[in-house]
Protein backbone atom coordinates (compact mmCIF):
# COMPACT_ATOMS: atom_id res chain seq x y z
CA UNK A 1 0.00 0.00 0.00
CA UNK A 2 1.62 3.69 -1.22
CA UNK A 3 1.59 6.24 1.23
CA UNK A 4 2.46 10.02 0.78
CA UNK A 5 5.97 9.02 2.37
CA UNK A 6 6.16 6.37 -0.33
CA UNK A 7 5.90 9.01 -3.01
CA UNK A 8 8.17 11.25 -0.85
CA UNK A 9 11.55 8.76 -0.40
CA UNK A 10 10.93 7.79 -4.57
CA UNK A 11 10.84 11.20 -5.98
CA UNK A 12 13.92 11.94 -3.68
CA UNK A 13 16.04 9.16 -5.03
CA UNK A 14 16.00 10.71 -8.13
CA UNK A 15 16.31 14.61 -6.88
CA UNK A 16 19.11 13.10 -4.81
CA UNK A 17 17.80 15.47 -2.00
CA UNK A 18 18.80 14.66 1.74
CA UNK A 19 15.75 12.88 3.64
CA UNK A 20 16.97 14.52 6.81
CA UNK A 21 17.75 17.54 5.31
CA UNK A 22 15.56 20.64 5.05
CA UNK A 23 11.68 20.10 4.82
CA UNK A 24 11.03 23.30 2.55
CA UNK A 25 14.13 22.76 0.05
CA UNK A 26 12.62 19.05 -0.20
CA UNK A 27 9.00 20.08 -1.29
CA UNK A 28 10.47 23.12 -3.67
CA UNK A 29 12.66 19.90 -5.16
CA UNK A 30 9.89 17.65 -5.49
CA UNK A 31 7.89 20.15 -6.95
CA UNK A 32 10.64 21.08 -9.70
CA UNK A 33 11.06 17.56 -10.65
CA UNK A 34 7.47 16.62 -11.06
CA UNK A 35 5.03 19.58 -10.65
CA UNK A 36 2.86 18.43 -8.00
CA UNK A 37 3.63 17.15 -3.93
CA UNK A 38 3.55 13.67 -2.49
CA UNK A 39 0.13 14.07 -1.64
CA UNK A 40 -1.26 14.56 -4.86
CA UNK A 41 0.67 11.73 -6.59
CA UNK A 42 -0.42 9.37 -3.62
CA UNK A 43 -4.12 10.72 -4.64
CA UNK A 44 -3.85 9.82 -8.46
CA UNK A 45 -2.19 6.58 -8.07
CA UNK A 46 -5.10 5.72 -5.70
CA UNK A 47 -7.81 6.68 -8.03
CA UNK A 48 -6.03 4.86 -11.15
CA UNK A 49 -5.78 1.62 -8.81
CA UNK A 50 -8.22 -0.24 -11.15
CA UNK A 51 -6.62 1.07 -14.25
CA UNK A 52 -2.68 1.02 -13.86
CA UNK A 53 -1.21 -2.48 -14.34
CA UNK A 54 -0.81 -4.81 -11.50
CA UNK A 55 2.84 -4.90 -12.00
CA UNK A 56 3.20 -0.84 -12.00
CA UNK A 57 5.10 0.87 -9.35
CA UNK A 58 4.57 4.47 -7.50
CA UNK A 59 8.20 5.30 -9.24
CA UNK A 60 6.54 4.65 -12.55
CA UNK A 61 4.42 7.21 -11.89
CA UNK A 62 6.90 9.63 -10.94
CA UNK A 63 8.57 8.91 -14.35
CA UNK A 64 5.77 10.23 -16.11
CA UNK A 65 5.36 13.30 -13.62
CA UNK A 66 8.82 14.05 -14.38
CA UNK A 67 9.25 13.57 -18.28
CA UNK A 68 5.34 16.08 -18.53
CA UNK A 69 7.19 18.34 -15.81
CA UNK A 70 10.85 18.58 -17.03
CA UNK A 71 10.81 17.24 -21.16
CA UNK A 72 14.00 16.83 -20.79
CA UNK A 73 15.42 14.38 -23.83
CA UNK A 74 15.07 10.60 -22.82
CA UNK A 75 18.83 9.46 -22.51
CA UNK A 76 18.79 11.97 -19.95
CA UNK A 77 15.57 10.58 -18.46
CA UNK A 78 16.98 7.04 -18.13
CA UNK A 79 20.13 7.72 -17.31
CA UNK A 80 19.13 10.24 -13.92
CA UNK A 81 16.65 6.78 -13.33
CA UNK A 82 19.18 4.44 -13.97
CA UNK A 83 17.11 2.08 -16.29
CA UNK A 84 17.26 1.45 -19.97
CA UNK A 85 15.70 4.10 -22.18
CA UNK A 86 13.09 1.16 -23.62
CA UNK A 87 12.09 0.39 -20.15
CA UNK A 88 11.49 4.45 -18.94
CA UNK A 89 9.81 4.89 -22.81
CA UNK A 90 7.41 2.22 -21.60
CA UNK A 91 6.25 3.19 -17.91
CA UNK A 92 5.94 7.26 -18.72
CA UNK A 93 4.29 6.57 -21.46
CA UNK A 94 1.41 4.28 -19.74
CA UNK A 95 1.31 6.67 -16.82
CA UNK A 96 1.06 9.55 -18.89
CA UNK A 97 -1.91 8.52 -20.88
CA UNK A 98 -4.06 7.01 -17.79
CA UNK A 99 -3.15 10.36 -16.23
CA UNK A 100 -4.79 11.92 -19.14
CA UNK A 101 -7.73 9.95 -18.76
CA UNK A 102 -8.13 10.33 -15.25
CA UNK A 103 -11.75 10.89 -14.30
CA UNK A 104 -10.85 14.28 -12.11
CA UNK A 105 -13.17 16.87 -13.67
CA UNK A 106 -16.80 17.47 -13.61
CA UNK A 107 -18.44 20.41 -15.64
CA UNK A 108 -21.75 20.09 -13.39
CA UNK A 109 -19.27 21.10 -10.65
CA UNK A 110 -19.48 25.00 -12.41
CA UNK A 111 -23.06 25.52 -10.70
CA UNK A 112 -21.38 25.56 -7.08
CA UNK A 113 -22.23 28.25 -5.01
CA UNK A 114 -24.09 29.78 -7.80
CA UNK A 115 -27.39 31.78 -7.26
CA UNK A 116 -30.58 31.09 -9.30
CA UNK A 117 -30.67 33.76 -11.74
CA UNK A 118 -27.05 33.28 -12.62
CA UNK A 119 -25.92 32.80 -16.55
CA UNK A 120 -22.05 32.87 -15.87
CA UNK A 121 -20.51 30.27 -14.31
CA UNK A 122 -16.76 30.08 -15.05
CA UNK A 123 -13.79 31.82 -16.36
CA UNK A 124 -12.03 30.78 -19.46
CA UNK A 125 -8.56 31.30 -20.83
CA UNK A 126 -5.64 29.78 -22.88
CA UNK A 127 -2.29 28.56 -21.92
CA UNK A 128 0.45 26.93 -24.07
CA UNK A 129 2.89 24.54 -23.30
CA UNK A 130 6.56 24.11 -24.63
CA UNK A 131 7.82 21.38 -26.93
CA UNK A 132 10.81 20.10 -28.76
CA UNK A 133 10.61 21.99 -31.93
CA UNK A 134 9.20 19.32 -34.63
CA UNK A 135 12.19 18.31 -36.86
CA UNK A 136 10.69 20.20 -39.84
CA UNK A 137 9.66 23.39 -38.98
CA UNK A 138 6.04 24.30 -39.25
CA UNK A 139 5.14 28.00 -37.95
CA UNK A 140 1.34 25.66 -36.68
CA UNK A 141 3.30 24.90 -33.82
CA UNK A 142 4.11 28.71 -33.21
CA UNK A 143 3.24 30.03 -29.74
CA UNK A 144 3.53 33.64 -29.31
CA UNK A 145 3.24 33.51 -25.54
CA UNK A 146 7.03 32.49 -25.65
CA UNK A 147 8.30 32.48 -29.22
CA UNK A 148 8.61 29.00 -29.68
CA UNK A 149 6.73 25.39 -30.46
CA UNK A 150 3.91 24.86 -28.11
CA UNK A 151 0.78 22.81 -27.63
CA UNK A 152 -2.18 24.81 -26.72
CA UNK A 153 -5.08 24.14 -24.18
CA UNK A 154 -7.90 25.72 -22.59
CA UNK A 155 -8.55 25.86 -19.03
CA UNK A 156 -12.21 26.17 -17.57
CA UNK A 157 -12.40 27.57 -13.73
CA UNK A 158 -15.33 27.98 -11.68
CA UNK A 159 -15.65 31.60 -10.88
CA UNK A 160 -17.12 30.77 -7.34
CA UNK A 161 -15.06 28.38 -5.76
CA UNK A 162 -11.88 28.19 -7.76
CA UNK A 163 -12.47 24.56 -8.94
CA UNK A 164 -11.19 23.49 -12.51
CA UNK A 165 -14.17 22.32 -14.23
CA UNK A 166 -12.94 22.16 -17.95
CA UNK A 167 -9.60 21.14 -19.87
CA UNK A 168 -9.71 21.00 -23.81
CA UNK A 169 -7.09 21.26 -26.30
CA UNK A 170 -3.33 19.66 -26.53
CA UNK A 171 -3.33 21.27 -30.36
CA UNK A 172 -1.02 23.21 -32.27
CA UNK A 173 -0.75 26.74 -30.81
CA UNK A 174 -0.33 28.53 -34.20
CA UNK A 175 -3.05 26.91 -35.61
CA UNK A 176 -5.69 27.66 -33.23
CA UNK A 177 -6.48 30.56 -31.75
CA UNK A 178 -7.96 30.62 -28.39
CA UNK A 179 -11.12 31.49 -30.05
CA UNK A 180 -10.96 29.02 -32.17
CA UNK A 181 -10.28 26.46 -29.53
CA UNK A 182 -13.49 27.37 -27.29
CA UNK A 183 -15.87 27.23 -30.52
CA UNK A 184 -14.55 23.32 -31.18
CA UNK A 185 -15.89 22.33 -27.51
CA UNK A 186 -17.04 24.14 -24.93
CA UNK A 187 -19.67 26.22 -26.38
CA UNK A 188 -21.58 23.50 -27.83
CA UNK A 189 -21.16 22.36 -23.59
CA UNK A 190 -23.08 25.48 -22.65
CA UNK A 191 -26.86 25.81 -21.55
CA UNK A 192 -29.01 27.96 -23.45
CA UNK A 193 -27.81 31.92 -22.79
CA UNK A 194 -24.57 30.45 -20.26
CA UNK A 195 -21.72 32.75 -20.78
CA UNK A 196 -18.23 32.63 -20.25
CA UNK A 197 -15.69 35.10 -18.55
CA UNK A 198 -12.74 35.80 -21.33
CA UNK A 199 -10.37 37.90 -22.10
CA UNK A 200 -10.47 39.79 -25.36
CA UNK A 201 -8.96 36.76 -27.24
CA UNK A 202 -12.47 35.18 -27.11
CA UNK A 203 -14.63 38.27 -29.01
CA UNK A 204 -18.00 36.80 -29.43
CA UNK A 205 -20.48 38.13 -28.04
CA UNK A 206 -22.83 35.12 -28.41
CA UNK A 207 -20.88 32.89 -25.42
CA UNK A 208 -18.12 35.18 -24.04
CA UNK A 209 -18.60 37.78 -21.69
CA UNK A 210 -15.61 40.26 -21.96
CA UNK A 211 -14.79 42.31 -18.69
CA UNK A 212 -13.87 45.71 -20.31
CA UNK A 213 -14.42 49.11 -17.86
CA UNK A 214 -15.24 50.55 -14.95
CA UNK A 215 -18.43 48.75 -14.99
CA UNK A 216 -17.17 45.38 -15.53
CA UNK A 217 -14.86 45.64 -12.63
CA UNK A 218 -16.33 42.95 -10.54
CA UNK A 219 -15.60 40.49 -13.35
CA UNK A 220 -12.22 41.42 -13.39
CA UNK A 221 -11.99 40.52 -9.99
CA UNK A 222 -13.77 37.08 -10.50
CA UNK A 223 -10.86 35.83 -13.08
CA UNK A 224 -8.37 37.07 -10.36
CA UNK A 225 -9.52 34.96 -7.56
CA UNK A 226 -10.59 31.92 -9.60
Amino acid sequence: MALVETFWKAGHKITGHDLDGSLSLGYRRFRAFFGTSPLVCLVAWDILFNARPRNSTPEHLLWALMLLKRYSIETFNATLIGVSEKTFRKWSHIFINLLADMPVLNWEQRFRNAPRDASTFISLDGTDFKIMEPSEFDPKWWSHKFNGPGLRYEIGICIRTGDIVWAHGGVPCGEWPDLRLARNAIVEALQPGEKVIADRGYNDQRYFDLPNGHADQQKKTNIGEA
